[in-house]
């Protein structure tokens, strides 16, 4: 073999080592490109994971926060507002219970006659017509400044919060409930077939202490004070003296005006369950001027 021969087979020869080994550099790349697809396609699932667990997640937060906003609108429709706002209070603890004295003006009614009247209808029957009784009243006095806390039987005990007038606040929602409410209601009474009714109110003025009472299985919202009894009690006399709308004299030494009113002396009065007498006084409307 001569040497021109020899060289040539040597070319070839490494010609060939070069082609071997770019193919396996080739086929190295090959992997590794497998390889890095295989990471971006595991990625792009654990991504799509994340995404579905988050979206997940997000779908069981929004559902626990509308169940969460259900509730606390169904919460606020047992607890008045104004009581409520007290269990925001920093440190407070539910099952030890909570009270704040302020002072309130408290108006206390209920349905004249409501047993006897009871007695003539069935359970289901007074049930509807007490919460129709109850559903055109509570407007007449939150449409004031006060809200219902406690429906009894066909009583309602409603707090005027201590803003200024509210003596006056809760006068003037007392004459509307009697004037305007309870006319207009009789008037659909009458019309279905029914009897109308007849309501008393009761007014007092003073500290009551309001809050959460109850032992750790069983709670209430409530109002305590001797505040709360005189009012209760001065509903009740309406019967007796024949007056609609009987006001303490706390309440009407607070109110910032008597101009509106016919305020009528009844006397100092003997209030069952209380040692000394009390000033009652009956209100009206004063009638407009004629011309």
């Amino acid at each position: 073999m001569n040497r021109s021969e020899s060289s040539e087979m040597s070319n070839t020869g490494s010609e060939k080592g070069r082609v071997e080994q770019l193919e396996a550099e080739v086929v190295e790349l090959r992997r590794q490109l497998d390889v890095a697809d295989q990471r971006l396609t595991k990625r792009s699932v654990e991504r799509q994971l994340a995404r579905r667990a988050a979206d997940s997640a997000y779908e069981i937060v929004k559902q626990q926060n509308e169940e969460l906003t259900e509730r606390i609108a169904l919460f606020r429709k047992f607890v008045p507002v104004s009581l409520s706002a007290m269990l925001d209070k920093r440190g407070f603890d539910v099952s030890r219970g909570f009270s704040l004295e302020r002072t309130y003006s408290v108006l206390s009614t209920d349905i004249r006659n409501f047993t006897s009247f009871s007695e003539k209808i069935s359970c289901q029957e007074c049930f509807k017509f007490l919460n129709s009784f109850f559903t055109v009243m509570e407007p007449g006095i939150r449409s004031h400044g006060g809200f219902v806390y406690q429906y009894v039987g066909d009583s309602i005990m409603a707090l005027f919060p201590p803003v200024e007038g509210h003596t006056d606040n809760v006068v003037e929602s007392a004459l509307h409930l009697l004037n305007d409410v309870i006319p207009d209601y009789n008037e659909g009474r009458i019309r279905a077939g029914y009897e109308p009714i007849r309501i008393g109110i009761g007014v007092n003025s003073g500290s009551v202490a309001t809050g959460i009472a109850g032992t750790t299985e069983r709670m209430d919202v409530s109002a305590f004070g001797s505040t709360v009894n005189l009012a209760a009690r001065c509903e009740g006399l309406t019967k007796e003296l024949g007056e609609p709308l009987i006001v303490t004299h706390n309440t009407r030494n607070m109110l910032l005006s008597t101009k509106a009113y016919e305020m009528a002396p009844l006397g100092e009065i003997s209030i069952r369950g209380m040692e000394t007498r009390v000033d009652l006084f009956s209100v009206k409307r004063k009638e407009a001027a004629s011309d």
